[in-house]
């Protein structure tokens, strides 16, 4: 298909072109959900490998990483010190990592972004959060944030792939944690998630 729509393209006529466009975007969603389900899987089955880690020490290695992935971008991280969790070391890297390019998702290109990893105590439970400067969004789409297989193609405020919150989202759930978010229109959105330790 895109051989056709690249090379052949300006010879088809009106009604060609729009089936061939409406092939191609069948193909694409097709290959979306295929790279979902993949993903989805690709995280480590059975229970997480729980060991003391240093999630301010994973989350100045995701910026380093995310720097060098966006250097067009200006990005301004705050990595709350000292933040410890008995968690699997390498899900929660991920985590941080998925938060953090969506909250990259969220903050318009032209704006210069601020995001942040921090904790606090709540009820003697430790909850973290990852906040940015972004667009935000309003409780409605924040309950579509984690859904893998959510279409935001009509909601031009959302970011189009949901896949980073639904495997942060399936990682919480391994470690018997809750993870959810709030936002402002307009104003920023943030992203929160416990950790259960067992006892």
């Amino acid at each position: 298909v895109d051989l056709l729509q690249t090379q052949c393209s300006s010879d088809f006529d009106e009604k060609t072109r729009f089936f061939m466009e409406s092939i191609y975007n069948c193909s694409s969603k097709l290959n979306e959900q295929l790279d979902i389900n993949q993903a989805l899987t690709e995280l480590t089955c059975g229970e997480p490998h729980r060991e003391k880690t240093r999630l301010d020490f994973l989350a100045n290695e995701v910026v380093t990483e995310l720097q060098q992935k966006h250097p067009d971008r200006e990005l301004e991280y705050k990595i709350q010190p000292w933040l410890n969790e008995w968690c699997d070391q390498k899900m929660l890297r991920l985590i941080i990592y998925n938060l953090f390019s969506n909250a990259i998702d969220f903050i318009p290109a032209s704006r210069k972004g601020h995001i942040e990893l921090g904790m606090f105590s709540r009820h003697n439970q430790k909850v973290f959060f990852v906040r940015d400067n972004g667009t935000g969004y309003s409780d409605a789409q924040a309950k579509r944030l984690f859904d893998a297989f959510q279409d935001n193609s009509l909601d031009a405020e959302l970011p189009k792939d949901t896949i980073t919150l639904a495997n942060a989202r399936r990682v919480i759930n391994r470690h018997n944690g809750q993870i959810w978010a709030e936002g402002v229109e307009g104003a920023g959105g943030t992203v929160f998630f416990t950790c259960n330790t067992p006892e």
